[in-house]
């Protein structure tokens, strides 16, 4: 299994845009119209989302806005390159200008993300403090320490959801998001992280490679998006056997914008 193979296929169905077909230096625009809905795990719906990977760009796009997108891509100085936060910027602010068509919400530039993909050839244990399965009555323990919410109830179910120990109180926390497609191949980590007092002494990295050894166990790759700013995440990512995949944009509106969701059917 090819934890890169399995992440184009993963999403491709995101973009509406088949990755294994797209070429080197050549981006591609998809007409999607999951670009009017919410996607599942994301608290927002991506007008645009851009998705750069081994040299390859596939921009997906609502249908209102595809004209627009495709000239500032003809615009943009390094084609399949990351675009500059000001070319995002102007991008936001053109779709906010679009005079032809009522859209009731503004845009902004949404967070950046830097994707990284893991398999059962990549994976490294890390084992540097007491870790188990969070079982359901582990809740009102990792309640009262602000580590869980609701979205982590499907990966207690299925057995990915882990937690380190100090003093015999929980302290770190990892599991995986539900995914809406390949749900028996992929696996969206979900983080809440690990309480202040308890950080750098490897409750993180423990947490994480439990739930990602958890993950390939059921066949599956696992897929850890973060802020490429984040460089705690993304150093615990690479000691874990995570290689870097891609690099996502979007332009986002509010969720559940109807008139999105309408002109999108």
């Amino acid at each position: 299994m090819d934890p890169e193979v399995v992440a184009d296929r993963f999403f491709s169905e995101y973009l509406g845009a088949d990755l294994s077909r797209v070429a080197e230096g050549e981006p591609c625009l998809a007409v999607s119209p999951r670009r009017g809905r919410p996607e599942m795990g994301y608290g927002y719906t991506a007008l645009v989302w851009m998705l750069l990977t081994r040299g390859r760009m596939a921009v997906s796009v609502h249908p209102a806005v595809e004209g627009l997108v495709a000239d500032w891509l003809r615009h943009l100085r390094s084609p399949c390159a990351a675009p500059a936060s000001e070319a995002m910027e102007k991008l936001a602010r053109a779709c906010n200008s679009q005079s032809d068509v009522p859209i009731p919400d503004r845009v902004r530039v949404g967070p950046e993300s830097s994707v990284a993909v893991c398999g059962p050839s990549t994976l490294r244990t890390v084992h540097l403090q007491e870790v188990r399965r969070v079982l359901h009555w582990d809740l009102p323990a990792l309640s009262r320490a602000g580590l869980y919410d609701d979205s982590l109830d499907a990966s207690i179910e299925e057995g990915t959801c882990f937690m380190t120990l100090a003093d015999g109180e929980p302290v770190s926390l990892s599991g995986t998001h539900r995914v809406p497609h390949m749900a028996d191949e992929v696996s969206d980590l979900n983080i809440p992280g690990t309480l202040a007092a308890h950080r750098r002494k490897g409750h993180g990295s423990t947490c994480a490679s439990a739930t990602t050894r958890a993950v390939v166990e059921l066949g599956r790759i696992g897929v850890w998006g973060s802020s490429p700013d984040n460089a705690a995440s993304l150093a615990t990512r690479r000691a874990l056997g995570y290689s870097d995949y891609a690099r996502g944009f979007k332009i986002i509106a509010q969720r559940n914008s109807r008139f999105w969701a309408e002109s999108a059917e």
